[in-house]
């Protein structure tokens, strides 16, 4: 029987760090890296009038809300003409996975509210984004929803 001594020592060393060096490549390669949206250059161009709507939707007498209730998101659009159609989207983005992120038209009751079904939704964070027009003025409203 042959004696282990430093020759084979450094032979060992140089597998055993290959061997983590293409464990780690095969790690970084196989996770999906996802752009938060696809037209993401068209939306860095149209920022200030995104941050103009953000602003507008601030200055409502009363704000978005999204309460979770039996299953159902429940979320208020406040409205500041009631005469007014309110139209818009309402989108539930998932930030760790841009396949499951799901839209909505907006389709308010008579008291502004609109439920949306969530029992089927993944568990976790989620952001809940509001772009509705009323009267010709543009809102957008975004808040972080966690589903339990």
């Amino acid at each position: 029987m042959k004696k282990f001594h430093w020759g084979h020592g450094i032979v060992l060393s140089f597998i055993i760090f290959g061997a983590g060096l293409a464990v780690s490549l095969y790690i970084a390669f196989s996770n999906r890296i996802e752009l938060v949206s696809d037209d993401y250059y068209e939306r860095g161009l149209s920022h200030q009038r995104q941050m103009q709507r953000m602003a507008d939707a601030a200055a409502l007498d009363s704000a978005v809300s999204a309460i979770l209730s039996d299953g159902m998101l429940i979320v208020t659009v406040p409205r500041s003409d009631t005469a007014a159609a309110v139209t818009g989207m309402l989108r539930l983005f998932r930030p760790s996975d841009g396949r499951r992120d799901i839209a909505v038209p907006i389709a308010l009751d008579g008291t502004g509210r609109q439920r949306i079904p969530v029992t089927v939704l993944e568990k976790g964070l989620w952001r809940l984004q509001v772009d509705w027009t009323e009267g010709g003025r543009s809102f957008y409203h975004e808040q972080p929803v966690v589903f339990p």
